[in-house]
């Protein structure tokens, strides 16, 4: 029988929380009415917008299961207003500033379950996308549970998890402002790994802005990761989440007011080591950033370098990205990593067991705090 006409087995409650939404809830909502997999169960939960919303909401208001608009305590609390409320074998939830990638992302994620009913948790990657800036970038790999002590986790926009995994850990602690996802899937992994699964298949559309990519709730994001993986792994595990925001905004600062104030770029390093031709490892922004001081600064950028493979061999600005096994076969005066958390030291050390130490490898921190 065609998945595509199928309404017995797999049964998927997709749930859209919203406030204030009225920019982007309606590419959320089409995406979902939009999906090739019909036995979905949609529902919305707002928290009492008094913006143009729920008149959205209202035009699809026959093609939503269960609609509720009130107060609530902040997101985990209406996850879990969404999770009382459905009826679904599989839940998945959709924020209202995001969208499902195509018109198949559900069929592909029912079909692995399908495939392997021993399965709890699919998941796979997201776009994450700033529309100002005219900038996405592909998110998603295979995690482990070592990943959780460094404060990652799978693309919660691309996380598919069955009901019976709330039933056995609990709902979201409601008590968490940003990361009570990121507790509930570290519980997962640590009592049912053998039962989760990474497909490298990108599901949905991420668009930053949200409260965990918002500088205010950087501290609040910090202190709960921590607080998250000393409670699950001892006190001494906190040292191996090392993320240091303040210090990254601050270098950003930094780097702002000296193009503004003194009109100049963060080369003066490059310049002194005599570097005419560079790479930059990194795809995100902070990779753009430099790559429009280093142009400006006269220099030339001759690849981008990135271990996600899902980035490998696309083109930003017209250059192409590349492995880093690349500068094995490749000159270049220097490599420029872009890399904003720790994650960073352990790019650079790749980076010089690829090229034996010949290469000069730096960091943009350093750059900055160079000027």
């Amino acid at each position: 029988m065609d998945i595509c006409s199928e309404k017995i087995g797999h049964k998927i409650s997709i749930i859209t929380v919203s406030y204030n939404s009225e920019r982007y809830i309606e590419d959320a909502i089409k995406s979902v009415l939009n999906q090739t997999y019909d036995n979905i169960e949609y529902i919305i939960i707002d928290g009492n917008s008094d913006d143009g919303t729920l008149e959205i909401i209202k035009k699809y208001h026959d093609k939503i299961d269960y609609i509720i608009s009130e107060p609530d305590s902040g997101i985990y609390e209406a996850f879990n207003k969404g999770i009382k409320a459905s009826s679904g074998d599989i839940i998945y939830f959709l924020n209202s500033d995001d969208y499902l990638y195509d018109e198949t992302s559900v069929e592909s994620i029912i079909k692995v379950f399908r495939d392997d009913n021993k399965l709890d948790i699919v998941y796979g990657n997201i776009v994450i996308a700033d529309e100002k800036c005219r900038y996405s970038h592909i998110f998603g790999r295979n995690m482990v549970l070592d990943d959780f002590k460094k404060g990652y986790m799978p693309p919660h926009p691309g996380t598919f998890v069955r009901r019976g995994l709330f039933e056995k850990h609990g709902l979201f602690d409601e008590g968490y402002k940003i990361c009570g996802d990121f507790e509930f899937m570290l519980k997962c992994f640590m009592h049912d790994s053998d039962k989760i699964k990474y497909i490298n298949r990108t599901i949905a559309v991420f668009r930053e802005g949200g409260k965990s990519s918002d500088y205010r709730y950087s501290k609040i994001r910090e202190a709960e990761m921590k607080q998250i993986i000393s409670k699950y792994f001892g006190e001494s595990a906190k040292g191996n989440f090392t993320e240091s925001s303040d210090n990254t905004n601050a270098l950003c600062r930094l780097w702002l007011e000296t193009l503004l104030l003194e009109e100049k770029g963060i080369t003066r390093l490059l310049k002194s080591s005599n570097v005419k031709d560079a790479a930059i490892f990194g795809t995100r922004k902070i990779a753009l950033y430099l790559y429009k001081d280093l142009l400006r600064e006269n220099f030339r950028i001759v690849r981008f370098l990135d271990n996600n493979i899902n980035m490998q061999n696309k083109r930003i600005y017209g250059i192409n990205v590349e492995p880093p096994e690349w500068l094995a076969k490749n000159h270049v005066d220097a490599v420029i990593v872009s890399i904003e958390s720790s994650y960073g030291e352990e790019v650079i050390k790749q980076l010089h067991e690829i090229t034996g130490d010949k290469l000069f490898i730096v960091s943009w921190k350093d750059l900055v705090r160079s000027i």
